[in-house]
């Protein structure tokens, strides 16, 4: 038997090609494309999500600050002045009612008093000790 051809030998189950047997796992080329692409369309679809989040609050937070800075001016009010926090920042736009009566104050506030432009504020929970 030591002396015999290859051909008699019984060859093991498996794809055979011209000689050679595939041992392993067959590339699966089209499911690593596949997945590859959900991941990229994943990413495309947050990036545009954020994109478009900090679009649409630019324009609020300009506002706030514009306030912020109004009230400040007219009613000596040292907690209204320099840069909005974080955490206003983010009460700011997650609170429909705070931004209708920020709106509605900014518009009060060159003929009202200090006194009743906050009254408003803290309302509609506007965090006033905060910057």
């Amino acid at each position: 038997m030591a002396n015999e051809p290859l051909s008699n030998l019984d060859m093991p189950s498996g794809d055979n090609t011209g000689g050679n047997v595939k041992i392993g796992a067959e590339k699966h080329t089209g499911r690593t494309l596949g997945i590859l692409a959900a991941v990229v369309l994943a990413g495309a679809a947050i990036g545009i999500f954020y994109w478009r989040s900090s679009v649409d609050d630019a324009p609020k937070l300009q506002a706030l600050s514009d306030f912020r800075a109004a009230y400040a001016k007219k009613c000596n009010a040292k907690d209204f002045e320099g840069a909005t926090s974080t955490y206003l920042a983010d009460t700011y736009l997650r609170t429909p009612t705070i931004q209708e009566a920020v709106m509605k104050q900014a518009a009060a506030l060159p003929t009202g008093s200090c006194d009743d432009v906050l009254k408003e504020l803290k309302l509609a929970s506007y965090p006033v000790n905060t910057n």
